[in-house]
C-alpha cells in the first residue's frame, strides 16, 4: 500500500475504534483536561499546559515538555496512553505520538483498545515491523477483535507482505464481514496480490457499505485490469463527482488511463490535463497526458509533459535514496549506541518501509 493509502485506512480505522471502545475516553479537541488522570499534580499541570502549547502552534516546545513529562515518570503506563492517544486522535500528530506509542508498548499495553492504538500509531510513524509484533501479539491475545486482525493486516500490508496479510484480513473479515473498511482494505491487498476477481468483489461491497472514499475508482481500477472496460467506465464516470478530492482525482487519473488505452485521447485529454493542474506533482497523470498527446500528433507538447514526468521521477528517486541513506545511518548509529549487542530499538522502523 502507498503511504498515503495507509494513513488513509489507518486513520479511518481509529476513528472506528473511537466509535467503539474509545467513547468514554475524555479526549476531545475542545477539552483542556487530558484523557486519564495523572497520578502527580505537578506532571498534571504540565501535561495540560504542553496540551496549549500543542493546540496554539508552538509544537517544538510542547513535544519536548512532553518527552520530559514521560522521563519524569517512566513506568506511567497510563500516561503515556493518554499522549499517544491524544496527540493520533485529537491532534492527527502521529509523528509526536510515535515516541510515546513505543513507551507504551514497552509497559505492556494490556487492554485491546490500548493495543489498537498503539498498533496503528506505530503504522502510521512508518514503524510497520513494530506494528506487526503489536497486533500480532494483541490478536493472540483478543482473538475476537476484529480491529486487532485488521490492524495486522495492515501493517503486513505496508511491509508488502500480501501473503500473510491475506490471512490477517480474511479473520478481520470473519468477524465483521460487513465492515466496509475491512473490506476495502483487502480488496486493497488482492489488487497487490494480482487477485482481481477477489478485489472486485471486495470493492463491490465496499462501494454498498460506503465503506471507503476509494472504493468507487479502485473498483472502476481493477474491473478495467480485467478488461471489463465498459463496467470500469460505468463506475468512474460517477465517481468524478463524489467523494473528497483526492477520490475524485484518482477517479479523473484511471477514467483518462482508460480511455487513452482505448483510442479515445481526445475525451481522455481534458480529464488528464486537469488531473495535472489539480496535481501537478503527480508522475502518472503527466505521463499519461503525454500519451494522449501524442496520439492526438501533439508531439511538442507531449515532449514537455514526458519532460516533467522524467523531472518528478527523478526527485522521487533521489528523496528515497536520501530516506533509505537516513535509515542506514540511524541503525548504524543505533548499533554503535548498544555496543552491537542487538537488544537496541532503533532497528523496528526500517522494516516498516
Amino acid at each position: 500500500m502507498i503511504a498515503g493509502a495507509v494513513r488513509r485506512n489507518v486513520g479511518a480505522a481509529l476513528a472506528l475504534a473511537a466509535s467503539f471502545a474509545f467513547a468514554a475516553s475524555a479526549a476531545s479537541a475542545g477539552q483542556e483536561e487530558p484523557p486519564v488522570a495523572v497520578d502527580n499534580a505537578a506532571l498534571f499541570a504540565r501535561w495540560q499546559a504542553a496540551q496549549k502549547l500543542h493546540a496554539a502552534g508552538k509544537l517544538d516546545e510542547a513535544r519536548a515538555e512532553m518527552a520530559a513529562i514521560l522521563a519524569a515518570d517512566p513506568r506511567n503506563l497510563e500516561l503515556a496512553l493518554a499522549m499517544t492517544r491524544w496527540l493520533a486522535e485529537v491532534r492527527d500528530d502521529f509523528a509526536t505520538a510515535l515516541p510515546f506509542a513505543r513507551r507504551a508498548a514497552e509497559l505492556g499495553a494490556a487492554k485491546a483498545d490500548a493495543i489498537n492504538l498503539v498498533g496503528s500509531v506505530l503504522t502510521m510513524g512508518g514503524a510497520a515491523a513494530e506494528s506487526e509484533r503489536v497486533f500480532a501479539a494483541g490478536a493472540e491475545k483478543f482473538p475476537a477483535d476484529f480491529l486487532l486482525w485488521f490492524g495486522l493486516g495492515v501493517a503486513r500490508g505496508q511491509q508488502k507482505k500480501y501473503l500473510e496479510a491475506k490471512v490477517a484480513f480474511a479473520e478481520a473479515l470473519r468477524l465483521a464481514p460487513e465492515n466496509g473498511l475491512v473490506l476495502f482494505s483487502a480488496g486493497e491487498n488482492f489488487t497487490n496480490l494480482r487477485d482481481y476477481e477477489a478485489a472486485e468483489r471486495a470493492f463491490l461491497l465496499a462501494v454498498k457499505l460506503k465503506g471507503h472514499d476509494d472504493a468507487s475508482w479502485r473498483l472502476g481500477q481493477v474491473l478495467a485490469l480485467q478488461g471489463k472496460h465498459e463496467a470500469a467506465e460505468k463506475v468512474l464516470t460517477p465517481a468524478l463527482t463524489q467523494g473528497g478530492k483526492a477520490a475524485r482525482f484518482q477517479a479523473a487519473l484511471q477514467l483518462g488511463m482508460l480511455w487513452v488505452e482505448r483510442d479515445r485521447a481526445a475525451e481522455a485529454l481534458p480529464l488528464l490535463t486537469q488531473a495535472t493542474e489539480e496535481r501537478p506533482t503527480s508522475r502518472e497523470a503527466w505521463r499519461w497526458l503525454a500519451r494522449a498527446q501524442r496520439a492526438l500528433g501533439r508531439p511538442e507538447v507531449a515532449t514537455r509533459s514526458m519532460k516533467r514526468y522524467a523531472e518528478l521521477r527523478a526527485d522521487e528517486d533521489r528523496i528515497e535514496e536520501e530516506h533509505l541513506l537516513s535509515l542506514i545511518r540511524a541503525q548504524l548509529q543505533g548499533g554503535a549506541a548498544s555496543g552491537g549487542s542487538g537488544g537496541g530499538s532503533g532497528s523496528g522502523s526500517g522494516g516498516g518501509e
